[in-house]
């Protein structure tokens, strides 16, 4: 069985026939995940792709996965703090500008940092209790 590539809605063509998984948040999250290329796959993924406002490639640039809270506590050996939050998972979009991850089990946030002046910072979508299973 051929497996179907994920696409942000935003990159389909007028007429293509597109299915959207899944997005559990209020319509203006909706939005703002789908402008930023975020796509929720059925399996407990997400799959980002980022681009500048001109319209080049976002490859290369670091993603961090952050827990959506104040970390309280010593930070344990080797993990690192972002605004004052827990860094779950520090990686870059690759040659594409694209990266699919598992959902973290905690809310969280995705940080695309591009350097100063090019900080996105999005609420990522919860991992659902049937992806949990």
């Amino acid at each position: 069985m051929e497996q179907s590539k994920i696409i942000p809605l935003s990159m389909a063509y007028p007429g293509q026939k597109v299915r959207v998984v899944s997005i559990m948040a209020g319509r203006g999250l909706r939005q703002r995940l789908i402008g930023m290329g975020l796509n929720v796959g059925e399996d407990g993924t997400i799959s980002l792709e980022g681009g500048f406002s001109d319209g080049s490639s976002g490859a290369g640039v670091t993603v961090l996965l952050v827990e959506n809270k104040p970390y309280e506590g010593e930070l344990p050996e080797g993990k690192e703090l972002y605004n004052e939050k827990l860094v779950l998972l520090r990686t870059k979009l690759d040659e594409y500008g694209e990266l699919t991850l598992d959902k973290p089990e905690v809310p969280y946030l995705i940080v695309f940092d591009a350097g100063p002046g090019h900080v996105v910072e999005k609420e990522g979508p919860l991992l659902t209790e049937e992806e949990k299973e």
